[in-house]
């Protein structure tokens, strides 16, 4: 049955391979062919922005073309391996949405792509496998966003350990280390996640196990014996899950019509009683000591400078938290707001530092930086700034009815922003950011520990407390070692 189900398969999959090719193939020729690009340019930048982005220092259309071709020699002669590269190619292409949403463009070749990868996805679909094919799609969606970069890595000078030498010029270890410090800690994180999910099953086995022996059962009554308290489904609920064939996604199940009720009712039941099941999960863990070892990674260190920033709060700060932003990152956008409380909340405890980090692929975005910093020459850098984000999206337009309702001379401020020596002073200092791992916005650099991202408020407060606590009890440490010597 699965051998004659693979046979009906096999001509839609290699239409979707053959589909896959062609949209690869339209894709590398778009910056070649002047048709498919202005086709690309009705969309926006999207098909431009995406061919920024490098797996092993390569644009990604040759290794969608290289992948479908894989794809059709398994089809022909391995048949039964299509079912792990449809999964592996469908975490890439999950990742490759991400970067989209994140980043906020469109590449119609990524989306076609993505579609030809979902129906392949769904043709190899097993209900049998899920646990393999969950675990498999994580480890390649992890991994692609991780070795997908947006090609932009600079060389910094720092030596430390010699990784190649190319003509006698070494190529050093914080070179690949430091650009890559904010996805590697990404990655640490999803195996974390990973180890983490598995420990708190184990500890759920465990907890069972020593519950069980303590009362002299078994953990399988112990089990019936919580999900007692939810009834068995009706009649009328298995007949209607068998009849439809909505029990199907529950378990595939052989035998006699009997039998296979049976199995929904079970099945039902334990889903409808799980509620019950986590809760004694809890209670139990006040019930047995659990003493948890596993740790989160640290967030990764680093160092900028910070000098010529425009910054507030105390020089002498016990805490500096450094914001890299852009004006038209989403995220940025909306995160400001938190930023914004946690800057009221610490007032007086902490320095806030502010450093541009404009995107390649935000069009305009380096001017409004340009704005940014003449208005701090003139004084109203942070009013200046939260005008910028609360507009729904800024352009050099509305920079200058700015610029006009805050006492700016606009043509002053347009000199600024054309002025080459301030747009070199731009470039020098992104070109630093990535030196200092710095790879996408918002990034947040507290007391020199980097968080990428936009963290909640809480999450803010706790890191900044932390922080805080942290550079009090060196002091201490200090001082403590003086005597002691």
């Amino acid at each position: 049955m699965e051998s004659r189900g693979l046979q009906q398969r096999q001509p839609f999959v290699i239409a979707m391979v053959l589909a896959g090719i062609a949209v690869a193939s339209l894709s590398a020729l778009e910056a070649k062919i002047p048709a498919i690009a202005e086709f690309c340019g009705l969309l926006g930048d999207g098909c431009h922005n995406a061919h920024e982005y490098r797996l092993f220092g390569l644009s990604l259309a040759p290794w969608g073309m290289l992948f479908y071709g894989v794809m059709g020699m398994l089809c022909l002669h391995r048949r039964q391996w299509v079912f792990w590269g449809a999964i592996v190619g469908f975490g890439f292409e999950l990742a490759l949405v991400r970067i989209m949403i994140e980043n906020d463009f469109v590449c119609v070749f990524c989306a076609a792509n993505f579609l030809v990868m979902l129906i392949i996805w769904i043709l190899e679909f097993d209900t049998k496998r899920l646990w393999e094919m969950a675990a498999l799609g994580l480890l390649s969606f992890t991994l692609a966003g991780s070795l997908i970069t947006d090609g932009q890595l600079v060389k910094p000078n720092n030596e430390t350990q010699v990784l190649a030498l190319v003509d006698g010029t070494p190529i050093w270890l914080d070179e690949i280390e430091r650009p890559l410090s904010a996805p590697l800690h990404r990655h640490e994180l999803k195996i974390y996640e990973l180890k983490n999910a598995l420990l708190q099953n184990r500890i759920n086995d465990r907890l069972l196990e020593v519950d069980a022996e303590n009362r002299g059962i078994s953990v399988d009554e112990l089990l019936r014996e919580i999900r007692s308290k939810i009834p068995l489904p009706a009649s009328h609920i298995v007949d209607h899950y068998y009849e439809s064939g909505l029990y199907r996604s529950l378990g595939e199940w052989t035998g006699t019509e009997a039998e296979v009720k049976d199995h929904i009712r079970v099945a039902l039941h334990e889903r409808d009683s799980s509620p019950l099941v986590l809760n004694y999960f809890e209670l139990l863990r006040q019930k047995y000591p659990v003493e948890i070892f596993l740790a989160p990674p640290t967030l990764p260190s680093t160092r900028v400078r910070i000098d010529g920033a425009p910054s507030i709060g105390p020089a002498d700060a016990l805490v500096t938290v450094v914001e890299f932003s852009d004006y038209l990152c989403p995220s940025c956008r909306k995160s400001h707001a938190v930023t914004q409380k946690v800057k009221d909340k610490y007032a007086g405890k902490i320095r806030w530092v502010f450093k541009d980090y404009p995107l390649k692929r935000h069009p305009g975005a380096r001017e409004l930086a340009l704005a940014a910093r003449y208005a701090d020459t003139q004084g109203t850098f942070w009013r200046f700034q939260d005008e910028l984000f609360a507009a729904e999206k800024p352009d050099m337009q509305q920079v200058g009815i700015l610029a006009e309702e805050l006492g700016l001379d606009v043509d002053l401020l347009q000199q600024f922003v054309n002025d080459p020596v301030q747009r070199s002073a731009l470039e020098q200092d992104i070109v630093a950011a990535r030196e200092a791992g710095v790879s996408a916005t918002p990034t947040y650099i507290i007391n020199g520990k980097m968080r990428s991202g936009a963290p909640s408020f809480e999450e803010f407060s706790e890191l900044i407390d932390q922080a805080l606590a942290e550079a009090q009890e060196l002091p201490k440490m200090e001082s403590a070692d003086g005597q002691g010597r």
